[in-house]
């Protein structure tokens, strides 16, 4: 008998590894770093404390704004353990300009409360909560001011529709939280991962684009994002919506189609070895990809310089910038580097790609070298961006100032755009055009890899051998 039940155990095993093996939660969380306005702009919402939901919807003509308050002193007054009764019961305080606010201790605990003064006259058995260095969270909804004793809550919305957050909207529901050493409240998204796949997908890359294009580019983020997740990067949430993670923008009504992309690769990973690789990529190579270590420190193998097709027209297209000596300079003190005036820029290094491992820039008291992507870090273009990509030819020219002083100005002209480490999205669109398949793409971009399912059988098969051994002599 108790072989039998081993046996159970064992197909079981087999046939569903990810429920015994991997067993990962399925839903993220994002923090939503870039909001900066926390404005609700859905006219209905349910607010949460603690995974349970207050009983009926709170509702607004206009918006509802959140914010933390931290000097407060209120009475509280008549306790009701429904929303719907103590909305109903300040409505009726207002007929008598009786103006009140609503204090949540928990999704069952509501009191009437209204801010103490000076004037206001105490009875003994009065409770009054005030400030004593706590914060509270407040929602306004343009009529009522309400309360919350926690120190986060959620919002969803009726049916899961989508939460329009400040100029973008969100699936799943919203956290809000106060970091108290950032002082300033944080909103986390908590919503499906394969659902905020699709989102990332459609930002990285047109809906419009090749099948198979598409397709690669969501295995290479699922495979660089669940990486991220592992390394944990944030204390309160897995990832941020920024550069610094993965830039995520919300739901857009074209990202739907992008969920028929997610699930035919449903649960496919790229791997080298036996380890998920650092599925890196950018947007074009201007020729061809770069080495890790030509970028970054470490030389890693899967990581290798690829060429690309020149004819596609975006892999081909260029770019220029010029700089003045005065704006160099300017950059350099941003550094607290002093070299006099700028007299000549040089290119001291390429690597076998093409790109700039080395440049030299020379002034009246000295020089300067920039190496690898402190390059492109270097020449700020404005509004945040810096240099599209090291796959670039310069000159110095010379003339003379208003002062009828020397003066030179640096010309850079490049092509390609990004990093140049891993796969090229347009190189990937250019080889779907060509007829190559996902696998294809993902296995030309990244040296010696495999792609495979985290629910391999085989896996599972060896995991039940393993429980064997150990508890043979039970059996």
């Amino acid at each position: 008998m108790k072989k039998f039940l081993f046996a159970i155990v064992c197909i079981a095993i087999f046939l569903f590894p990810a429920k015994f093996i991997f067993a990962e939660s399925q839903t993220v969380r994002i923090g939503l770093e870039s909001q900066k306005d926390m404005v609700i702009k859905n006219k209905k919402i349910y607010i949460g404390i603690k995974d349970k939901f207050i009983d009926c919807p709170i509702e607004t003509k206009t918006n509802f704004k959140i914010n933390v308050i931290d000097s407060f002193d209120l009475k509280l007054g008549k306790i009701f353990s429904s929303y719907k009764d103590i909305l109903q019961s300040k409505k009726e305080l207002a007929k008598n300009n009786l103006k009140t606010m609503i204090y949540v201790a928990n999704v069952d605990l509501f009191f009437l409360c209204t801010e103490r003064t000076k004037t206001s006259i105490l009875n003994q058995d009065d409770e009054i909560i005030n400030a004593n260095g706590k914060k509270m969270f407040c929602v306004d909804n343009g009529e009522d001011v309400i309360l919350f004793d926690c120190d986060k809550f959620k919002i969803k919305t009726e049916n899961d529709d989508l939460i329009e957050f400040g100029n973008r909207k969100y699936c799943g529901n919203l956290e809000f939280n106060y970091d108290a050493d950032a002082k300033k409240i944080v909103a986390v998204n908590n919503l499906d991962f394969d659902r905020y796949l699709s989102c990332v997908l459609g930002t990285e890359m047109p809906f419009n684009w090749h099948k198979e294009a598409l397709k690669s580019q969501a295995i290479v983020l699922r495979t660089y994002l669940t990486k991220k997740i592992k390394n944990k990067p944030h204390k309160n949430y897995d990832l941020c919506d920024c550069g610094h993670c993965q830039i995520y923008k919300g739901f857009d009504k074209n990202f739907g189609d992008l969920e028929k992309i997610i699930k035919e690769t449903n649960d496919l990973y790229i791997y080298y070895g036996d380890d998920l690789i650092d599925a890196v990529f950018f947007s074009s190579s201007g020729g061809a990809t770069e080495n890790s270590e030509n970028v970054w420190v470490n030389k890693v193998d899967y990581l290798r310089s690829k060429k690309n097709d020149l004819t596609l027209t975006e892999e081909n297209k260029t770019w220029s910038h010029e700089f003045l000596s005065s704006q160099i300079k300017k950059m350099l003190a941003q550094k607290n580097i002093d070299i006099g005036n700028i007299i000549e820029c040089k290119i001291l290094e390429n690597a076998p790609s093409g790109r700039v491992n080395k440049l030299l820039l020379i002034g009246s008291q000295g020089e300067k070298i920039l190496a690898k992507e402190e390059i492109r870090s270097f020449f700020k273009l404005g509004n945040g961006q810096i240099l599209e990509s090291r796959m670039f030819d310069l000159e110095t020219q010379n003339f003379l100032d208003e002062n009828n002083e020397l003066d030179c100005a640096i010309k850079i002209f490049g092509k390609g755009y990004g990093h140049g480490v891993g796969m090229s999205q347009f190189g990937a669109k250019f080889l779907a055009e060509s007829g190559f398949k996902f696998d294809e793409i993902i296995k030309y971009y990244y040296s010696g890899v495999q792609i495979k399912s985290r629910r391999q059988k085989p896996a599972a098969f060896f995991f039940a051998i393993k429980i064997y051994d150990t508890y043979k002599n039970f059996f």
